[in-house]
């Protein structure tokens, strides 16, 4: 027998399980997550031969994750005292108790018909009357928690408003125009500070599949754990009506959801406006207040999806983590869109508030003033440099899966088996090689003492200038395309680690002054890798003795091993941040050392910091 129904069998008479039909033999049915790092698994506890569930069992998937079941425990327990007893349209809470090595909580189950996006498309207002008139139900001036002890008007403004835009603008790189919008937002959010809005029990994700329409034509609300009881009004409602106008669209790509978002709230029908006026008046909330509550409502949205990404998360579904990133991508476009531009002032959804009211800009309050004035942090780039042998690959693949760093990995040299990212053309380059039989370089460039001194006749120079030109031309050209990469990984955020970097490599080869011993496309090549091609911000100089170089790597000689890191050292002048890291000592600790020197650095890097080119 499983365990859960012996658990229900023995505690049936405790329970007063029989007030749920479930007198006698009982089954269930498991509903295991869509990916692994899903929180809890689901069991929907049925009567022998019925087909409709009568209780719901969750439980964490890992002993030490009961907190997010807590919470709906505890916030289901609060609605029904809110209520005054157990409310068909909200699952009741029938135990919350230990189960073995975790705890499980059995709640009732709500059957009906959910509002997929299939049955929002075809019975729009139908769903959205029925979430209004639930959402003023259940936000009703009766209904209302009253304010935790030590929790008044402003504490309760510090942790559901001051805190996301914190969050924001201290982890979140942004541009100057996204700065100049955080700061319209911050002039949007202050004017709650000062409205005595009723305090309201959000739910915090009213979308499906946690909405059903019930036999009785009631809401039905499923999932609580992420629930503000003492929270902001309006906010649940923008998040639906923007379900529903993602759903009407069958929106999947960005721009159409943006189309969508954009023709509910502002466009000539906007039908989504009705709705949030009726739903302002059956809560008395003022006209004013309604545009900073919808800015609230997607700036902590977009900082709840930055939070905890299933893109993040070890063995998330591809297809979820797509989901999660046109999702986190509408989302900041949104924001984006309802803040400000520099140019034409703060956006504001039509009538909210009236155009004779305009919004006013209060000052910052005292905790946040002057802060809206601080640049943003943004992205900078690490280079991992070193001798054949002293680590550099195994470091940076440690350092890419650091959990307390955003990296991005890119390997900038030659090696076609250690390239993450190459132009299609070196890979057809290097795919002939193989089918002839060629060796394939391996390294970086040749020993500058062994370079060959180019033929002094006219035809052979010119096919040697020719032959090297081509191979120039591919080589800028990959080394540009890896660089382009690197200019999107950090738009996108992401601090990029580079594995090698063609300016140390080439240097001594391509940059510094040696006319006798190259061609004209070297010398083109070294002078675009020093005068155009960007250096790294933070330079990592992996040192260790030739000796050891040579037992690890087995390749060259012990004076070719010693040549190339005096090489490196004498390069520290090329960056104006060059650390040097003892290659020497167990891989933890130099793994350790070089993720402590990017955390400091991190810390300590600024836009207004200078790069040079």
């Amino acid at each position: 027998m499983n365990a859960l129904l012996a658990f229900l069998y023995d505690n049936r008479e405790r329970l007063q399980l029989g007030r749920y039909g479930l007198d006698g033999e009982m089954a269930y049915t498991l509903l295991t997550p869509r990916f692994r790092a899903s929180s809890h698994v689901i069991f929907l506890i049925f009567a022998q031969g019925q087909s409709t569930p009568a209780l719901v069992a969750k439980a964490p998937r890992l002993t030490d994750r009961p907190t997010r079941l807590e919470q709906e425990a505890a916030h289901l327990r609060l609605l029904q005292t809110l209520r005054g007893g157990e409310w068909a349209s909200v699952p009741a809470l029938v135990a919350f108790e230990p189960f073995h090595d975790r705890a499980i909580l059995i709640e009732t189950a709500l059957a009906g018909q959910p509002l997929d996006p299939a049955f929002v498309r075809r019975a729009r207002s139908r769903s959205c009357t029925a979430v209004v008139d639930w959402l003023a139900q259940v936000q009703w001036p009766a209904a209302r928690p009253s304010a935790p002890a030590g929790q008044p008007q402003l504490d309760r403004f510090a942790r559901l408003v001051e805190a996301p835009y914190r969050y924001l603008a201290e982890r979140f790189p942004l541009t100057g125009e996204e700065e100049t919008l955080l700061q319209a937002t911050w002039s949007w959010l202050a004017q709650l500070a000062e409205m005595a809005l009723p305090p309201v029990f959000e739910h915090g994700d009213l979308s499906h599949p946690n909405l059903f329409l019930l036999q009785s034509g009631e809401l039905g609300v499923v999932d609580w754990e992420t629930a503000q009881p003492y929270g902001m009004p309006a906010c649940d409602l923008f998040f639906f009506l923007t379900y529903v106008a993602l759903a009407q669209a069958k929106a999947r790509r960005t721009d159409q959801m943006l189309a969508s978002f954009r023709a509910a709230f502002w466009g000539d029908q906007a039908w989504a406006r009705p709705y949030v006026a009726r739903y302002a008046q059956r809560l008395h909330l003022p006209d004013r207040a309604l545009t900073p509550l919808f800015v609230l409502c997607w700036l902590r949205t977009l900082v709840s999806l930055l939070t905890c990404p299933p893109a993040r998360r070890p063995g998330c579904a591809p297809t979820v983590s797509m989901r999660c990133g046109k999702r986190l991508s509408h989302t900041r476009r949104s924001w984006r869109g309802r803040a400000s531009s520099p140019a034409g002032g703060a956006k504001r959804l039509r009538g909210w508030p009236p155009p004779n009211d305009p919004p006013r800009k209060p000052n910052p309050i005292p905790l946040l003033s002057g802060f809206c004035n601080d640049r943003m942090r943004a992205m900078f780039t690490v280079a991992l440099v070193g001798a054949d042998g002293a680590g550099k690959t195994t470091v940076g693949r440690y350092l890419a899966q650091a959990p307390q760093l955003r990296i991005k990995y890119v390997y900038l040299g030659i090696n076609p088996e250690a390239s993450n990212v190459m132009l299609p053309t070196t890979r057809l380059w290097y795919a002939l090689k193989r089918a002839r039989g060629r060796p394939l370089s391996m390294a970086g460039p040749r020993d500058p003492s062994q370079v060959k001194a180019p033929p002094k006749g006219g035809l052979k120079r010119l096919r040697a200038e020719i032959k090297s030109g081509l191979r120039m031309l591919n080589q800028v050209g990959e080394e540009w395309y890896r660089q382009g990469i690197v200019w999107y990984y950090l738009r996108r955020g992401y601090i990029v680690l580079f594995d090698r970097h063609f300016l140390f490599d080439y240097y001594f080869y391509d940059v510094a002054d040696r006319p006798q011993n190259r061609l004209w496309s070297s010398r083109i090549h070294g002078q675009m890798l020093e005068r155009f091609y960007p250096r790294p911000d933070l330079v990592i100089f992996l040192d260790a003795p030739a000796e050891v170089l040579m037992a690890r790597k087995q390749e060259g000689t012990l004076e070719t091993m010693e040549h190339r890191r005096q090489e490196y050292l004498q390069l520290r002048e090329l960056v104006p941040n060059f650390v040097t890291v003892d290659a020497t000592q167990p891989q933890d600790r130099v793994v350790q050392e070089v993720t402590d020197l990017v955390t400091n650095f991190r810390a300590n890097f600024r836009t207004a910091a200078p790069r040079r080119v």
